[in-house]
């Protein structure tokens, strides 16, 4: 006699393996996510450390071009940098603030931890993967409140574009200085739900859900839709958290 699996044994093996990947397969995606929160953290805590490099090069001034400034992009040394032109608009500083890393923090050696976990990009970090010849900017945001007076996000005040310094944040450790803004990891059904990392001007990282930071504020230069982190009340003097 030869013994064999029945019809039923074999279609309740499979259900039951079915059973089984369907619990384990959100289980493997939140791990995944979880080490990718991980790996945003440490990228913001290195930002941090060379904002620290920046700003003690610079007098405690934060990375600052005026608007249509002329920025590098691309590695002084590159083959393949560029020379792009910065247009006339005032919050251009939230992703351009890698042009002002030359000298404290080289692209070659730590661009690709600028980019945001998960992101493609080409041969070279700065690079798109889809196309070697233009730029990938930084997943990673600067917030807009380190580049215009408190006042841009109060009702009274100068409300200016301009350059600001470390010593004018009255709470560093709840103010949001950078943010993981892309976050490709997470499907765009989750991004509501799962926090992003967030970098305080003190150099802490942490993660935060955009729903438990401050209310941000309509800006009086651009009077855009308020974003979360960029236009928090009173600027660089206010908190998110």
């Amino acid at each position: 006699m030869r013994s064999a699996f029945t019809l039923i044994e074999v279609l309740v093996s499979i259900g039951i393996i079915a059973i089984l990947v369907g619990l384990l397969l959100p289980m493997l995606s939140g791990t995944k996510v979880r080490a990718s929160r991980v790996k945003a953290l440490n990228d913001l805590r290195q930002i941090g450390i060379s904002i620290q490099l920046y700003t003690e090069d610079a007098g405690g001034v934060y990375p600052y071009f005026p608007p249509n400034t002329t920025h590098l992009i691309g590695p002084p040394d590159a083959p393949l940098g560029t020379i792009f032109v910065g247009n006339d608009d005032p919050w251009s500083m939230s992703y351009l603030w890698v042009t002002t890393m030359h000298r404290v923090a080289p692209w070659t050696d730590n661009y690709a931890s600028w980019i945001g976990v998960g992101r493609e990009h080409g041969q070279l970090p700065w690079l798109r993967a889809e196309d070697q010849n233009h730029w990938l900017p930084p997943g990673y945001r600067m917030s807009n409140s380190f580049v215009a007076t408190p006042g841009t996000w109060s009702d009274n005040g100068v409300a200016r574009v301009m350059s600001t310094s470390s010593g004018q944040v009255q709470y560093p450790s709840a103010k949001a200085m950078f943010f993981d803004a892309a976050r490709p990891y997470l499907s765009e059904r989750n991004q509501q739900e799962q926090p992003r990392g967030v970098l305080s001007a003190d150099g802490a990282a942490r993660d935060a859900l955009d729903s438990d930071a401050t209310t941000p504020t309509m800006n009086r230069i651009t009077q855009a839709e308020p974003k979360t982190y960029h236009d928090t009340p009173n600027g660089i003097n206010g908190r998110d958290f």
